[in-house]
Formats: C-alpha cells, structure tokens, sequence
C-alpha cells in the first residue's frame, strides 16, 4: 500500500485506485481511518433515553483500539462542545487521545454558540467537507 496521505488516482500494483484517500498504515492503526459525523446530541430519539444513549455511546468510544480520526459537529450537536455538556467528560478525553474534533461554524453562528465552545474548533463547511471525501468511511449518528 502506498504510505501517503491525500486523494487521487493512480495505479498500484496492477491495481486501479481511485478518489479515496491513501492512507499511512501505522495511522490507520492508530486512528483508524473514518471519522464521525454527529446531528443531534442524542441517538434516535430526543426522549431522554437518546441522550442516555449518546452519553453511553461516547464512553465506550474512549475504549475502542481503533478511534475515528475526527468527530464533526453538526447543526444541535455544536451543543454538546458546550461547558453545561454532559458529554463533555467524555468528548476531552477523546480529544486527549488524539481524536480531532470540529464544530461546523455556520451552526454555531445561527445557534449562538460561537465564542462558547469549551473544546475543538469551530471550522468553515469547506473543511468539513474537504474532511468528508478524503476519508474512507464517514459514520453519521
């Protein structure tokens, strides 16, 4: 496997690879080499036992050998960057592991949130979606 990072197409060994990006062996063990996407600061449903699931969910992500690369933050789930979080225990220790996390800024703006997130970076949807097709796998909660 070629051992560079970015998109484009090539051939390698007699193979064809497109579009998707090439990634170093030693970070996708590390990393791994997806990234989630988050909507809502809850899992289904808003009934509270979304939320439970969500809180449930982000601490057996602490657990995982394989970590996603970066966790985007998008539209209501900005909200979960934000001091009164429950998540945000959990969402600083996977960003001490080395987890990147994003808030998209157009969201943060509209919900006034901007200036108020206690963890990440609020970045432009241009990077977000730059982040989107240079990776392999991209799950949405």
């Amino acid at each position: 496997m070629k051992k560079t990072l970015g998109y484009a197409s090539e051939t390698i060994e007699d193979q064809t690879v497109s579009v998707f990006e090439f990634l170093d062996e030693e970070m996708a063990e590390e990393k791994g080499d997806w990234l989630l996407l988050l909507e809502h600061p809850y899992l289904a449903e808003n009934d509270g036992l979304g939320g439970a699931m969500m809180a449930e969910y982000l601490s057996a992500l602490r657990c995982e050998e394989v970590m996603p690369r970066a966790i985007i933050f998008l539209h209501a789930a900005v909200g979960m960057l934000l001091e009164d979080s429950p998540y945000l225990e959990d969402l600083c220790a996977l960003e001490n592991q080395g987890v990147e996390i994003y808030a998209c800024r157009l969201s943060a703006d509209y919900l006034q949130h901007s200036g108020h997130l206690c963890l990440g970076q609020a970045v432009s949807m241009r990077l977000i979606s730059q982040l989107i097709a240079s990776t392999v796998r991209v799950v949405t909660l």
